[in-house]
């Protein structure tokens, strides 16, 4: 038998969505500004 070479359709790219998710209650400002504080502490992004 072949082997297909062609990815199935689970591995397709999947579409963004543009809104946030309803569970996050903080800005795009406020997440930012946590991230930079993390980083300046030295939390490893992970």
């Amino acid at each position: 038998m072949k082997k297909s070479k062609e990815k199935g359709k689970s591995h397709s790219t999947r579409p963004v969505e543009s809104a946030a998710s309803k569970w996050v209650k903080q800005s795009p400002e406020e997440v930012e500004a946590l991230v930079v504080d993390l980083a300046k502490k030295g939390t490893p992004p992970s």
